[in-house]
């Protein structure tokens, strides 16, 4: 009889072998629609946009200060946390049947180069350009254009 840490590591082997093609012929390339990765970058990062622009209507901010902060955590919730998902799963998808320490190290670096990455250069530059909003009308220019794509 095997013991129970063999069993388990054969069941996890098994899983990790069929279940990516089985998703795969279930649920095809994407597991999910546009509007649920839109409503995950609303719950993500919408409550902060209401939350910074209500703080910054309340200390009488410079109404273009108001208006760049709103468009920077708008582009976050509609653009970055959506795209970052999307990405995120076409990666993870690619790699269910790695195992030990080669499934923690994916995890390991989908995560630093998947999300933190893009997500931390993207918001350094996103912010930069919402802090020149204030005084820049190519800055407003600029985040308007990025929305509007």
């Amino acid at each position: 009889h095997a013991s129970e840490d063999e069993a388990l590591r054969a069941f996890n082997s098994l899983v990790h072998s069929i279940l990516p093609n089985a998703y795969d012929r279930a649920l095809g390339q994407r597991y999910f629609q546009l509007k649920h990765y839109l409503l995950f970058g609303l719950f993500a990062n919408g409550a902060a946009a209401l939350d910074y622009t209500c703080s910054e209507i309340a200390r009488d901010e410079v109404p273009r200060k108001v208006l760049g902060t709103f468009l920077l955590n708008s582009f976050l919730a509609a653009s970055v946390w959506p795209l970052t998902m999307m990405l995120m799963e076409v990666v993870t998808s690619r790699f269910l049947h790695l195992q030990g320490w080669r499934e923690r190290l994916f995890m390991f670096f989908a995560f630093l180069f998947g999300i933190v990455t893009p997500f931390v250069l993207v918001l350094g530059c996103a912010s930069a350009l919402a802090e020149e909003v204030v005084d820049s009308n190519w800055a407003l220019a600029a985040m308007l254009l990025i929305h509007a794509v």
